[in-house]
């Protein structure tokens, strides 16, 4: 009889605790981090296709997005997870023309926009070769694009500005080296 409880005892402790994990990494998985793996070319030489990455989704409770963020988006029309870098932000206007991505403030003037991250020689435009003016984006929108532009086709230049509540989470390489 002692050992049956003992068992039902111990039996009932794991359960709980299981229960408890399952609830913790639902609360992870839900609200803190995300595994994902890069689909495509659009990312490259940020990320290669088919890297694993991590989705953190803490700092975007905590700030808007920043120019430079690498996000994953979902595509809510039709469900699509996308990897982009944050290139507009609310009230600007973007200009891809002579093969760049420009901003232009609030007198019209265009500034080339500096983009570090990218390989040199890395050309922007609009699929069809002709300038294109986007913006101004209202509040909560975002411009994006991949980092690969000329292999980038679901990205703002076709879809448009992203709203705010598309943005999951910026997006980590899972192994940094």
């Amino acid at each position: 009889m002692t050992l049956n409880r003992t068992f039902l005892s111990t039996s009932g402790k794991l359960s709980f605790a299981f229960f408890l994990f399952i609830i913790a990494a639902l609360f992870v998985r839900s609200f803190l981090l995300a595994a994902g793996v890069v689909d495509g070319l659009s990312m490259f030489p940020t990320f290669q296709d088919n890297e694993r990455i991590l989705i953190e989704k803490v700092t975007l409770l905590t700030r808007e997005p920043q120019r430079g963020d690498i996000v994953q988006v979902v595509h809510k029309p039709n469900g699509m997870l996308l990897v982009k870098r944050i290139i507009g932000l609310p009230g600007e206007t973007i200009r891809i023309r002579k093969n760049a991505v420009h901003l232009l403030d609030a007198d019209g003037n265009e500034v080339l926009l500096e983009e570090p991250y990218l390989p040199e020689g890395t050309l922007t435009r609009m699929w069809d070769g002709k300038p294109a003016t986007f913006g101004p984006f209202a509040e909560h929108e975002y411009f994006v694009l991949g980092d690969n532009r000329q292999h980038s086709r679901a990205d703002s230049r076709l879809l448009g500005p992203i709203p705010r509540q598309w943005i999951y989470g910026n997006v980590y390489s899972l192994i940094p080296f």
